[in-house]
């Protein structure tokens, strides 16, 4: 069954340090045994840029860990001077912690982009 349908991020990102998903939705992204994201980058510039996009589950709010060993959208190619539609899921299969977020990563050589990110969070259906 469906949880919620969330838009989680809409900003701009530039370089290729980590961003992070706001606090509020922390809780909200960790009631769904699993999880399908979609992110639509634009505005895109730099040198090779990449995007990736991977949760991080806690229980505290402060201390973090990947909940997969793979990112769910893994260093995917970013076209400039077009839209790019990434999309990428976390099947539920580790237990998640009570809060979640998404880590957010370009790479490549001077990289920006416009980003916003969908999550649709599901239960399992049994």
């Amino acid at each position: 069954m469906r949880l919620h349908v969330t838009q989680v991020f809409d900003d701009a990102v530039v370089g290729t340090g980590n961003v992070y998903t706001s606090p509020e939705f922390e809780e909200l992204l960790g009631l769904a045994d699993r999880s399908a994201i979609q992110a639509v980058v634009d505005q895109v510039s730099g040198t090779t840029p990449t995007l990736t996009v991977s949760f991080e589950h806690g229980t505290d709010g402060r201390n973090w860990s990947a909940k997969n060993g793979t990112a769910e959208i893994n260093a995917q190619a970013l076209v400039s001077n077009a839209t790019n539609n990434l999309t990428g899921t976390e099947a539920g299969s580790n237990p998640s912690h009570g809060r979640a977020r998404l880590r957010i990563a370009l790479a490549g050589t001077t990289p920006q982009a416009r980003l916003r990110i969908y999550v649709t969070g599901r239960t399992r259906v049994t």
